[in-house]
């Protein structure tokens, strides 16, 4: 049997595309802000890169962070969109997120290679002040960050990072479930949940239909990227949640949130990624 290939696209296109999708629904015509880029070399256009042993990473010149997972200095399963700067908001009137997209970053970094940690900073539409830093150690990213909205703003701005997995494989609507379970096999994404005061451990297989039900604690996701395990957790009194299509399964895509402050640039709420 013919293994099903993943898909191929990079995180950045995906990203790229949401970010242009939100754009046109909400009517944005600004240009977006963009960062000082690599002039030369391999990553030339990039912002930044840090290679761990078991990971690359990549900051693009709009700020959007990307990992690519390694098994010996090998790309192992398809790079993805992670810890992204996806502020918003709601309105009464209206059902779906309305972005508030960078509008300029301030005093921003050079570009680097191989840096310890990155710092941005700058103001959000309407106004919102925001800083973002990632923090790399080893096979780690910390991320910390926070926005403060304006005075008498009218809709507060919720702040947020968005790691998005998938949909890594290309499986055709007509493929028997038991094709999709061999193809998919050992593939898991394990978490663990606040319901109801209670930490609620699930390990949910990739080719299953599945739903988030709480709070996240962590999630932990094997078998995707080889022998590597990407696992996301929020430290302090900051929080995640997650996001699937209602009767999608994981290897069909689905979204990680880390909720950070409003109200507080201070860094002191954080997201810990991490590849073993």
């Amino acid at each position: 049997m013919t293994r099903i290939q993943p898909t191929p696209k990079t995180a950045s296109g995906v990203a790229s595309f949401c970010i242009a999708v939100l754009a046109a629904l909400t009517g944005a015509a600004q240009e977006a802000a963009t960062l000082p880029v690599l002039k030369e070399g391999p990553w030339q256009g990039q912002h930044a890169v840090y290679e761990g042993r078991n990971f690359r990473a990549l900051v693009d010149a709009g700020g959007n962070l990307s990992l690519q997972c390694l098994e010996n200095g090998n790309p192992v399963g398809k790079p993805f969109s992670c810890l992204r700067l996806s502020c918003y908001y709601r309105t009464p009137k209206k059902v779906h997120e309305q972005p508030r997209s960078v509008v300029r970053f301030d005093a921003p970094p050079a570009p680097a290679v191989q840096p310890a940690k990155i710092l941005l900073q700058g103001v959000l539409s309407d106004d919102v002040q925001f800083k973002l830093e990632y923090e790399f150690r080893n096979n780690e990213i910390i991320a910390a960050g926070g926005c403060v909205d304006p005075q008498g703003i009218k809709y507060p701005t919720q702040f947020r990072l968005n790691t998005d997995l998938g949909p890594n494989w290309d499986i055709a609507p007509a493929v028997p479930q038991d094709e999709r379970k061999r193809t998919l096999a050992g593939c898991h994404l394990i978490l663990k949940e606040n319901l109801n005061g209670r930490t609620v451990r699930s390990k949910n297989p990739y080719w299953e239909v599945m739903r988030f039900r709480g709070s996240i604690q962590e999630a932990e996701i094997e078998g995707v990227f080889g022998s590597r395990t990407v696992t996301l957790s929020p430290k302090g009194n900051s929080s995640m949640s997650g996001w699937l299509f209602w009767g999608y399964c994981p290897w069909q895509g689905y979204t990680i949130f880390w909720h950070g402050p409003n109200g507080s640039l201070a860094l002191k709420e954080k997201a810990v990624l991490s590849v073993e």
